[in-house]
């Protein structure tokens, strides 16, 4: 998870307002979190935040986000806790299905990657012989902590993750790929 350079927000805050009023009623009403449209609004926030990440998952950092791993909106604190904030966009995130899948799993000590202050060292190291990501033991408990909490609620090492991450890694310096075009940027 590297650090997420939000952009421009696409809705005005009465659109953000309006959405949230919206789902709550629907929830309210059918108890189902995922089965309506976004009011018309789902392709400008996915257009948004593709642009904000180089079609980067906000959080494993897997690219391209277009191809097979999908690319979803993920409400980084849930629409069933917090109904009211579930549209505003600092509450979105690029993901790719496999982070998504946190579905209604928050804790608040979870990093979010738009913090002014987060920066990926200061919680988390890249173990380059397992391919994944694990909390620095040479920092504070508190940010090891958070990082596992983190890591475990979004699902970091999950699946193929740590094998795509070395491969990716392989194939990429014999690219010699850009580094904002290559997924796990925090392995490089």
């Amino acid at each position: 998870m590297i650090p997420f350079l939000r952009g421009a927000n696409p809705l005005s805050p009465q659109e953000e307002k309006s959405l949230g009023e919206w789902w709550t009623a629907k929830y309210a009403e059918t108890k189902k979190s995922s089965s309506w449209s976004w009011k018309g609004k789902e392709k400008v926030i996915k257009q948004a935040l593709f642009l904000c990440n180089n079609d980067h998952c906000a959080y494993c950092d897997c690219h391209p986000l277009k191809d097979d791993k999908g690319f979803e909106i993920d409400h980084f604190v849930p629409k069933t806790i917090e109904s009211q904030i579930a549209f505003t966009y600092s509450n979105l995130f690029p993901s790719c299905n496999e982070c998504n899948k946190k579905g209604n799993n928050y804790d608040p000590l979870m990093l979010k990657p738009d913090e002014l202050d987060y920066k990926f060292e200061d919680y988390f190291r890249f173990d380059s012989f397992t391919g994944e990501i694990i909390p620095n033991e040479s920092k504070p408990v508190e940010n090891q902590e958070r990082a596992k909490i983190t890591r475990d609620i979004l699902r970091l090492n999950i699946g193929n993750k740590p094998i795509n991450l070395l491969k990716a890694i392989k194939k990429e310096i014999k690219l010699n790929t850009p580094l904002d075009e290559r997924p796990y940027r925090y392995g490089y």
